[in-house]
């Protein structure tokens, strides 16, 4: 059974998810482009970008297996309108 149902997360976790794994590729190579920007970023960028919160790493982002099994049964529940939801 897979954890990560992309349709019981909401789009700003998602952006999270593609923003941390972008961060990782530029751990990787060392340097980072901004989507809309031209020229290469380096790390000092990187640690800006996470003190904005755009980055999953901080303690605050609760998307842990545990929850995604929580939505998974309540997605289960008759009746249960996950648009009206909310965290």
């Amino acid at each position: 059974m897979r954890t990560l149902d992309l349709k019981l997360i909401t789009p700003w976790e998602q952006a999270l998810l593609n923003n941390g794994r972008a961060a990782l590729a530029a751990l990787a190579v060392g340097r980072l482009r901004v989507q809309g920007e031209s020229k290469a970023q380096g790390f000092i960028r990187l640690r800006a970008i996470e003190k904005q919160g755009f980055l999953p790493h901080a303690l605050r982002f609760g998307l842990t297996h545990e929850e995604m099994m929580r939505r998974r049964a309540q997605e289960r529940i008759p009746g249960f309108d996950t648009a009206a939801f909310t965290l």
